[in-house]
């Protein structure tokens, strides 16, 4: 009767722990820098992606609306956390792999028909999905607009 009891309060708290992922409103990310004056630098940030219309940045109090048909461009890119000589780098990478930060910079227009930019920090799989999203739905931005930037 016990184990009966341990395995079903472990599949509930699995459940909880799944919903909980799903009732996130959005991408965490870190609002770096840019142009959005309502969002101050370094801010803990949401990108919202379930609206077909535009992507949703909110910050606090503060909701910035990037529209996908106004964006002109879109980059990721990754850097190293550390920049290291050469000696050290290979000391460094025989024992751990180095981490990374990931970046996405996101360029649109907008009402006014000003240009705005933003610049995010989160995860690898964040970025990746962020920008698979931005590929989805805003198919006007040429090939030459988005780069995925490998930095050292």
């Amino acid at each position: 009767m016990r184990q009966k009891i341990a395995v079903l309060l472990a599949v509930v708290l699995a459940l909880a722990g799944t919903l909980s992922a799903f009732a996130a409103d959005g991408l965490e990310v870190t609002y770096l820098n840019g142009t959005v004056k309502a969002i101050t630098e370094n801010a803990q940030a949401t990108l919202e992606t379930t609206s077909a219309e535009a992507l949703q940045l909110q910050a606090g109090q503060s909701r910035v609306p990037i529209p996908y048909k106004e964006v002109t461009t879109y980059e990721y890119r990754e850097e190293n956390r550390f920049r290291l000589g050469v000696l050290p780098t290979i000391a460094v990478t025989l024992l751990k792999a180095r981490s990374k930060r990931h970046f996405v910079t996101i360029g649109w227009k907008d009402e006014s028909g000003s240009a705005q930019t933003a610049t995010f920090e989160t995860t690898k799989d964040r970025a990746e999905g962020l920008i698979k999203v931005l590929d989805a739905r805003a198919p006007q931005v040429c090939t030459s607009g988005k780069r995925h930037v490998n930095g050292d």
